[in-house]
């Protein structure tokens, strides 16, 4: 066993280098360039970039595997598709993976120095990535870094707006880490994940249908315009989720309870059965496609947007609705029992339907409040209570309720008519 010093390039054309037979550790002090054909077979000592400014290149279509690598260099430039078993990136030294570059990490990745992933490249890791203290992870453009073990997070995090980072293990994978970056992208795809940090993400946070534990302690906070993705598993909250202003929860393809002791921004539901889990708090709430079963449980929200799917079970909690009003445009609403209130309009377009039930839908807004109601058809109410005494609640159509029903209006409350049919049945 030795030490095999290149003081310049290294230029494999043919044949191999096999660094296997004594196991030398071997420094390159300028470009390693290797040729389609060319073997570089591994040993178990460390191949280490300590020049100044430095390139690989490997030109075969399946990269050969470097073994250990250590940068040492001022920079380094991957300019193709490379592979390595594991790198340490060391303090005061910079990794640069171009444009489109495929840079595979069999085992660790550590950063204590900088890491620079450059619009489209992929850093893909199969063991545990860690950026020390001193470490930075600057991804640019559409940059991806995957991963397959923990990743430990303490430096700094410089992510563009379409940058990503994928947690695609088969097993249980943790991000913990002393700082609080801000994530653009977060998929979580294939097994659990625990999130022991302090973090915002920017953009997307998408727990790919799996279980998702916010660590005690620690707090995710979700930012303004942001989607969180829910397809199925179980979120464990012993920490704190934030849902920033205009940021969206998504409840897709699965049958799912809401998340409950929350104050939502918007909430959109588009696949499966979605249970209200609890008390349902939300700006807007937006069902696309699938049924939703509130049971028993109070919903407040600025806004319902019903564009399709059904209301099933008999809802009889407490729906206070703002001035965001009700638009439904397709699938069926059904009201609730107890006590519907209406601060905003009331939209039934498209083909949407109503089922009135026996309660009473009562507009109670401040400002001026419409009606329509025809759907194809004219959608009934049961009973309707204008009590806005502020401002004139009027009908845009044909305005029916059940002829076991009624209309009250209050004291000092005005219900326009407007030339429109009224039908009290």
């Amino acid at each position: 066993v030795g030490e095999l010093e290149i003081d310049h390039d290294l230029t494999l054309t043919n044949g191999t280098l096999d660094l296997d037979s004594n196991d030398p550790a071997i420094s390159v002090a300028g470009d390693l360039a290797i040729a389609d054909g060319a073997v570089w077979t591994k040993g178990s000592g460390t191949a280490t970039f300590d020049g100044a400014t430095q390139s690989l290149s490997d030109a075969n279509t399946t990269p050969n595997d470097l073994g250990d690598a250590l940068i040492d260099c001022d920079i380094l430039t991957v300019a193709t598709n490379a592979t390595v078993t594991s790198v340490q990136i060391l303090s005061g030294t910079r990794a640069t993976i171009n444009p489109s570059v495929s840079f595979t990490v069999n085992g660790a990745l550590t950063i204590t120095g900088r890491l620079e992933m450059t619009d489209g490249s992929v850093v893909d890791a199969g063991g545990d990535v860690t950026v020390t203290a001193a470490g930075t992870l600057d991804m640019d453009g559409t940059s991806r870094l995957k991963m397959e073990e923990d990743l430990s997070f303490s430096g700094i995090l410089e992510a563009s707006n379409d940058s990503r980072i994928d947690l695609d293990g088969d097993t249980q994978q943790t991000i913990s880490g002393s700082t609080t970056p801000t994530f653009n992208r977060l998929f979580c795809s294939s097994s659990t994940t625990v999130f022991n940090l302090t973090a915002t993400v920017n953009d997307t946070l998408d727990a790919g249908g799996e279980d998702f534990i916010i660590s005690n302690g620690r707090t995710l906070t979700m930012e303004t315009g942001s989607v969180t993705v829910l397809s199925g598993g179980t979120w464990t909250r012993d920490g704190t989720l934030i849902l920033s202003s205009d940021s969206k929860v998504l409840y897709t393809t699965s049958n799912q309870s809401t998340m409950d002791g929350l104050t939502y921004s918007n909430v959109e539901h588009d696949g499966g059965t979605l249970s209200q889990g609890g008390s349902f708090t939300v700006d807007i709430f937006t069902n696309t496609l699938g049924n939703f079963q509130p049971g028993a449980h109070n919903l407040s929200a600025n806004g319902i947007v019903w564009d399709g799917g059904s209301v099933t079970g008999t809802p009889s909690g407490v729906w206070d609705i703002g001035t965001g009003g009700v638009d439904a445009n397709a699938g069926i609403l059904v009201a609730t029992s107890g006590a519907f209130t209406v601060a905003g309009n009331w939209d039934m377009t498209g083909s949407a339907q109503f089922i009135e039930g026996t309660g009473t839908v009562e507009f109670d807004g401040t400002g001026v409040q419409s009606i329509t109601s025809t759907s194809g058809t004219t959608e009934a109410f049961y009973s309707v209570q204008i009590s806005n005494t502020l401002e004139t609640v009027s009908i845009t159509d044909k305005f029916e309720i059940n002829a076991g029903g009624t209309l009250t209006i209050d004291s000092s409350a005005t219900f326009a008519t407007a030339g429109f049919e009224f039908d009290d049945n």
